[in-house]
């Protein structure tokens, strides 16, 4: 979205919320009096915004899944040798 916009985020994001509750676009723009294409571009370009945040939050999740299980995989072998040093005492 371009900077010069004569509606703020906190407006477009509004109006993007009850576009979305409705489910009926056309009419939320009617209601606001503005062009429904105006309306289905922020539409889209928060729905983008929202799958990009989506993505990035399931690697950032994947990434600490996977520290997670090498931690696992070194504390079981940690252990491992561990219990065999008690075993052979």
């Amino acid at each position: 979205m371009r900077g010069n916009s004569r509606y703020s985020l906190e407006q477009r994001e509004a109006i993007v919320r009850e576009a979305q509750e409705v489910g009926n676009i056309r009419a939320v723009a009617d209601k606001h009096g503005l062009n429904v294409r105006l309306v289905y571009g922020w539409v889209k370009s928060f729905k983008n915004k929202e799958s990009t945040q989506h993505r990035k939050s399931i690697r950032q999740l994947e990434k600490e899944l996977a520290d997670k299980d090498l931690e696992n995989q070194i504390l079981k072998e940690l252990l491992k040798k561990t219990t065999q040093v008690w075993i052979k005492d």
